[in-house]
Order: structure tokens, then sequence, then C-alpha cells
């Protein structure tokens, strides 16, 4: 269930990897979207969900929202953009407390409402906080931005290790 991840991309631009990496969210939302998964299934998707889930929020952190605090207008943004994080993994946690005991229905509806809060919080990013973060960084800071990111991404899968939402 495990979509795959592009490492050391050479002229990636942060931009598009963060749109890869929302890419590959959506990917997880659709496997777990998929009726009739067992209970192991749904428990071990919500798991890797929210892995993948923080070792991406933290990356944005450190790069996206990082660089992006340093212009005038982006502290609000960068602030809306981690709270939505904040409710996202509530939604998370309350979807791995479904996973267990939810029916088919149940376990469905919750899916849809984590895909449609993630759904909405990337769009907010790839549009509005990339026009606000691209007016004051070059292609080549992008670049640059990229390599951080993927470097801040793998320690992350390194300190991050999945463990059951509290």
């Amino acid at each position: 269930m495990q979509p795959g991840y592009r490492f050391f991309a050479a002229e990636l631009d942060l931009f598009e990897l963060v749109r890869d990496d929302h890419a590959r969210q959506r990917e997880w939302l659709q496997a777990l979207s998929r009726p009739n998964l067992s209970l192991p299934e749904r428990q071990q998707g919500a798991l890797e969900l929210g892995h993948w889930l923080s070792v991406h929020a933290a990356a944005e952190r450190a790069t996206l929202y990082a660089t992006l605090r340093e212009q005038e207008a982006g502290e609000l943004a960068v602030l809306c953009s981690i709270d939505e994080h904040r409710y996202i993994n509530q939604l998370l946690r309350e979807l791995w407390m479904l996973s267990e005991r939810a029916s088919p229905t149940a376990w469905a509806r919750a899916v849809q409402a984590l895909s449609r809060e993630i759904e909405a919080h990337q769009e907010e990013e790839e549009h509005a906080i990339f026009c606000l973060l691209g007016e004051h960084i070059s292609a080549q800071q992008r670049v640059q931005l990229a390599h951080d990111y993927q470097r801040e991404t793998g320690l992350q899968h390194m300190l991050l290790q999945p463990e059951l939402p509290a």
C-alpha cells in the first residue's frame, strides 16, 4: 500500500516535490477508501498514512514554511497551514480509532472527511502559498529548497517511526 518516493531528483524544485507528495497522499487516501478493507488493512493503512503525513509536515515546516516566514505576508499563511496540519492529525486519530470497529460505511465517511480536509489544504498550499513564496524566491532557490526538503524527508523517515495515534 506504500506509494513510491522520489529521492535525489536533480532538477526538481520545491513546488514540484511538494506536489508529488500531495499526489501520493491522495493515492493513500484512495487506497484507504476501497470498500471491504480488512481490519488489519485499515489499521496498517491509517498508520502508514499518518507516518507519511508526519514526515511531509515536518519537511514542509523545515523548508517551505521556514522560507515563507521570512516574507512579510508569510507568517499568517504559515500559522493557518500549521493549524490545518493539526486538524488533519485530529481527523487521522479519529480514523485510527474507527479502524478497529467501524462499519464499512462509517469508515468510508471518515476517510472521505479526511480526504476533503487534506485536499483543501493541498489546494491552498499549491495555489496561495506557492504563489506567495514564488514571488520572493528564485528558481535556483526553489531547487536548493528541493534538496533541503529531500534531506529533511529522509531524516524524518529515520526519526519518526510509525506509531499509533495518541
